[in-house]
């Protein structure tokens, strides 16, 4: 036990400690968090990028403008980074994209959602790829695999990752794979007009 903090199990939890939004009482105050600690949802999204490559710094400048993420985004290589405005508790849900079925009557399997909490401190630079959808849809050609969706933190250590929706060859009978949580991924059909899905693994 240690009489100056008010916390023992919450080693940032002492007199004199800067109160962050993370549900504790940082500085000891008998208040949890501050008046301002208020919920903001902020959404990231693919800015109406398609196909292999994403989304260009002026695709996103569009997409966000007038929003809460209005200059805040910056794009190299279609990976979005975004600065944390305040040292708090983050609450992160990745969502990766769907499929593409070419064969008329089926469809393309759904993304994988991940979520996370994570403590950021401010000035931290986060990575963020939105996974696009599978082009190819009814294509009778080949439905191309939804792209993943992920978090990196500053120092390349992900946060969060979700995979994507599988897509389906033409002439396959069957619906493509959704995404599975393991780090294998799913299998593909091949050449099989019918196959299961399952773990590479």
């Amino acid at each position: 036990d240690d009489a100056t903090d008010c916390d023992d199990a919450q080693p940032l939890a002492y007199p004199g400690s800067e109160e962050v939004c993370d549900g504790v009482d940082n500085d000891c105050d008998d208040v949890v968090d501050f008046e301002d600690c208020i919920e903001t949802v902020l959404s990231f999204t693919t800015c109406d990028g398609v196909g292999a490559q994403g989304p260009t710094q002026d695709q996103c400048d569009a997409e966000y403008a007038g929003g809460s993420l209005e200059g805040e985004v910056a794009v190299y290589e279609g990976i979005q980074s975004w600065m944390v405005p305040e040292t708090g508790v983050y609450q992160i849900t990745a969502s990766g994209a769907g499929g593409a079925a070419a064969s008329v009557g089926f469809y393309g399997g759904f993304g994988a959602e991940s979520y996370g909490e994570f403590y950021l401190e401010e000035g931290e630079i986060i990575a963020i790829a939105v996974g696009q959808s599978g082009r190819g849809v009814r294509s009778l050609s080949n439905g191309g695999g939804g792209g993943g969706s992920w978090v990196v933190s500053a120092d390349d250590s992900p946060l969060l990752v979700a995979g994507g929706g599988g897509g389906g060859a033409s002439g396959v009978a069957d619906d493509g794979c959704d995404a599975t949580v393991t780090e294998a991924g799913g299998t593909g059909s091949g050449g099989s007009s019918e196959w299961d899905c399952g773990d590479r693994s």
